[in-house]
Protein backbone atom coordinates (compact mmCIF):
# COMPACT_ATOMS: atom_id res chain seq x y z
CA UNK A 1 0.00 0.00 0.00
CA UNK A 2 1.24 2.90 -0.41
CA UNK A 3 3.95 2.77 -3.55
CA UNK A 4 4.13 1.98 -7.16
CA UNK A 5 3.01 -1.45 -6.54
CA UNK A 6 -0.57 -0.30 -4.71
CA UNK A 7 -3.56 -2.24 -6.69
CA UNK A 8 -1.49 -4.38 -9.12
CA UNK A 9 -2.26 -7.65 -9.94
CA UNK A 10 1.29 -8.54 -10.76
CA UNK A 11 3.56 -10.32 -8.51
CA UNK A 12 5.97 -8.66 -6.66
CA UNK A 13 9.16 -10.71 -7.38
CA UNK A 14 7.94 -9.70 -11.40
CA UNK A 15 7.96 -5.46 -9.85
CA UNK A 16 11.75 -6.74 -8.10
CA UNK A 17 13.16 -8.52 -11.07
CA UNK A 18 11.50 -5.44 -12.89
CA UNK A 19 13.45 -3.00 -10.81
CA UNK A 20 16.35 -4.85 -11.03
CA UNK A 21 16.42 -4.61 -14.97
CA UNK A 22 15.83 -1.01 -15.34
CA UNK A 23 18.71 -0.31 -12.70
CA UNK A 24 21.42 -2.68 -14.14
CA UNK A 25 21.14 -2.27 -18.21
CA UNK A 26 22.99 0.35 -19.28
CA UNK A 27 21.79 1.01 -22.27
CA UNK A 28 18.11 1.42 -20.64
CA UNK A 29 15.30 -1.24 -21.40
CA UNK A 30 12.47 -0.57 -23.65
CA UNK A 31 8.91 -1.44 -23.47
CA UNK A 32 9.39 -4.49 -25.77
CA UNK A 33 12.79 -6.45 -24.51
CA UNK A 34 11.01 -5.72 -20.96
CA UNK A 35 7.32 -7.61 -22.02
CA UNK A 36 10.13 -10.45 -23.35
CA UNK A 37 12.19 -11.10 -19.91
CA UNK A 38 9.11 -10.74 -17.62
CA UNK A 39 6.77 -12.16 -19.76
CA UNK A 40 4.13 -9.58 -19.50
CA UNK A 41 1.29 -8.08 -22.09
CA UNK A 42 2.83 -4.81 -23.67
CA UNK A 43 0.18 -2.77 -21.74
CA UNK A 44 1.61 -4.27 -18.11
CA UNK A 45 5.12 -4.06 -19.16
CA UNK A 46 4.40 -0.22 -20.57
CA UNK A 47 2.59 0.82 -17.24
CA UNK A 48 5.69 -0.97 -14.78
CA UNK A 49 8.49 0.17 -17.21
CA UNK A 50 6.63 3.82 -16.78
CA UNK A 51 5.85 4.05 -13.04
CA UNK A 52 9.54 2.76 -11.97
CA UNK A 53 10.81 5.55 -14.28
CA UNK A 54 9.17 7.72 -12.19
CA UNK A 55 9.31 6.32 -9.14
CA UNK A 56 13.57 6.60 -10.00
CA UNK A 57 13.05 10.98 -10.76
CA UNK A 58 13.88 12.33 -7.06
CA UNK A 59 11.62 15.43 -6.48
CA UNK A 60 14.61 17.56 -4.90
CA UNK A 61 17.11 16.61 -7.15
CA UNK A 62 19.88 19.07 -7.91
CA UNK A 63 20.94 20.95 -11.26
CA UNK A 64 23.24 19.70 -13.66
CA UNK A 65 27.03 21.15 -12.92
CA UNK A 66 30.56 21.57 -13.99
CA UNK A 67 30.11 20.55 -17.97
CA UNK A 68 27.10 20.02 -19.46
CA UNK A 69 26.04 19.59 -23.02
CA UNK A 70 22.93 21.05 -24.40
CA UNK A 71 21.26 20.27 -27.71
CA UNK A 72 17.39 20.12 -29.02
CA UNK A 73 16.35 17.56 -31.49
CA UNK A 74 13.28 15.65 -33.01
CA UNK A 75 12.04 12.32 -31.57
CA UNK A 76 9.37 10.28 -33.95
CA UNK A 77 9.11 7.39 -36.53
CA UNK A 78 7.85 7.28 -40.38
CA UNK A 79 4.26 8.32 -40.91
CA UNK A 80 2.42 7.09 -43.49
CA UNK A 81 2.21 9.92 -46.45
CA UNK A 82 4.73 12.06 -44.49
CA UNK A 83 7.69 14.21 -46.41
CA UNK A 84 10.77 12.21 -46.50
CA UNK A 85 14.15 13.58 -45.04
CA UNK A 86 14.29 15.89 -41.65
CA UNK A 87 10.64 16.84 -41.95
CA UNK A 88 9.53 17.95 -38.50
CA UNK A 89 5.88 17.63 -39.61
CA UNK A 90 5.29 14.43 -37.49
CA UNK A 91 7.73 14.72 -34.78
CA UNK A 92 8.23 16.08 -31.31
CA UNK A 93 10.77 18.49 -30.32
CA UNK A 94 12.72 17.86 -27.53
CA UNK A 95 15.59 19.41 -25.65
CA UNK A 96 18.56 17.64 -23.54
CA UNK A 97 21.08 18.55 -21.18
CA UNK A 98 23.69 15.81 -20.16
CA UNK A 99 26.64 16.11 -17.81
CA UNK A 100 30.16 15.44 -19.38
CA UNK A 101 33.49 14.75 -17.80
CA UNK A 102 35.43 17.97 -18.48
CA UNK A 103 38.00 16.64 -21.01
CA UNK A 104 35.77 16.16 -23.48
CA UNK A 105 38.17 16.07 -25.93
CA UNK A 106 41.06 14.06 -24.51
CA UNK A 107 41.71 10.69 -24.82
CA UNK A 108 38.78 8.11 -24.45
CA UNK A 109 35.23 8.37 -25.36
CA UNK A 110 33.94 11.74 -23.61
CA UNK A 111 31.40 9.94 -20.20
CA UNK A 112 28.19 11.33 -19.36
CA UNK A 113 26.66 11.71 -15.87
CA UNK A 114 23.06 12.58 -14.98
CA UNK A 115 20.62 13.55 -18.51
CA UNK A 116 17.39 15.91 -18.47
CA UNK A 117 14.99 15.70 -21.30
CA UNK A 118 12.16 17.97 -22.02
CA UNK A 119 9.16 17.80 -24.57
CA UNK A 120 8.99 21.93 -26.01
CA UNK A 121 6.65 23.33 -28.54
CA UNK A 122 9.54 24.34 -30.69
CA UNK A 123 13.06 24.91 -30.33
CA UNK A 124 13.20 28.91 -29.67
CA UNK A 125 14.64 30.94 -27.58
CA UNK A 126 11.32 31.12 -25.49
CA UNK A 127 11.41 27.28 -25.07
CA UNK A 128 14.83 26.38 -24.16
CA UNK A 129 15.91 28.82 -22.25
CA UNK A 130 12.78 27.74 -19.27
CA UNK A 131 14.72 24.28 -19.24
CA UNK A 132 18.12 25.39 -18.90
CA UNK A 133 17.36 27.44 -16.44
CA UNK A 134 15.23 24.43 -14.34
CA UNK A 135 18.17 21.87 -14.82
CA UNK A 136 21.23 23.48 -15.42
CA UNK A 137 22.95 25.74 -12.15
CA UNK A 138 24.16 29.03 -13.02
CA UNK A 139 27.74 29.57 -13.59
CA UNK A 140 28.05 25.66 -15.49
CA UNK A 141 30.00 25.61 -18.48
CA UNK A 142 27.27 25.16 -21.02
CA UNK A 143 28.52 23.78 -24.56
CA UNK A 144 25.49 23.97 -27.29
CA UNK A 145 25.94 23.90 -30.96
CA UNK A 146 25.58 27.44 -32.82
CA UNK A 147 21.44 27.63 -32.71
CA UNK A 148 20.33 31.31 -32.40
CA UNK A 149 17.75 29.64 -29.23
CA UNK A 150 21.61 29.70 -27.04
CA UNK A 151 22.33 33.05 -27.97
CA UNK A 152 21.08 34.71 -24.41
CA UNK A 153 22.75 32.00 -21.96
CA UNK A 154 26.13 34.28 -21.43
CA UNK A 155 23.52 37.18 -20.03
CA UNK A 156 21.50 34.38 -17.62
CA UNK A 157 24.64 34.08 -16.09
CA UNK A 158 26.04 30.80 -17.68
CA UNK A 159 30.00 30.42 -19.28
CA UNK A 160 28.23 29.55 -22.71
CA UNK A 161 30.66 28.05 -25.22
CA UNK A 162 28.82 27.84 -28.61
CA UNK A 163 30.45 25.59 -30.90
CA UNK A 164 29.38 26.18 -34.80
CA UNK A 165 29.51 22.84 -37.25
CA UNK A 166 28.89 24.16 -40.97
CA UNK A 167 27.66 20.53 -41.76
CA UNK A 168 24.28 19.48 -39.57
CA UNK A 169 25.32 15.89 -40.37
CA UNK A 170 28.73 16.60 -38.46
CA UNK A 171 26.81 17.73 -34.76
CA UNK A 172 27.52 14.35 -33.12
CA UNK A 173 31.02 15.63 -33.36
CA UNK A 174 30.71 18.84 -31.21
CA UNK A 175 28.32 17.27 -28.83
CA UNK A 176 29.27 13.71 -28.86
CA UNK A 177 27.54 13.29 -25.57
CA UNK A 178 24.23 14.54 -26.17
CA UNK A 179 23.73 12.92 -29.45
CA UNK A 180 24.61 9.50 -28.05
CA UNK A 181 21.52 10.25 -25.39
CA UNK A 182 19.55 11.12 -28.04
CA UNK A 183 20.33 8.10 -29.81
CA UNK A 184 19.46 5.81 -26.66
CA UNK A 185 16.30 8.06 -26.26
CA UNK A 186 15.02 7.12 -29.41
CA UNK A 187 16.06 3.73 -29.03
CA UNK A 188 13.80 3.55 -26.03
Amino acid sequence: AGTIMNSSHTPLLVWLYGAFLVQTLTPGSSTVQFQAQLGLTRETAFQILHKLRAAMVSPDREPLKDHVEVDEAYIGGKRPGAKGGRSTEYKTAVVGAVEVDADRFGFGKPRAGRVRFRVVEDVSQESLEPFIKDHVAKGTVVYTDGWEGYNNLRKLGYDHRPEVEGVPARAGVILPVIHREFGNLKTW
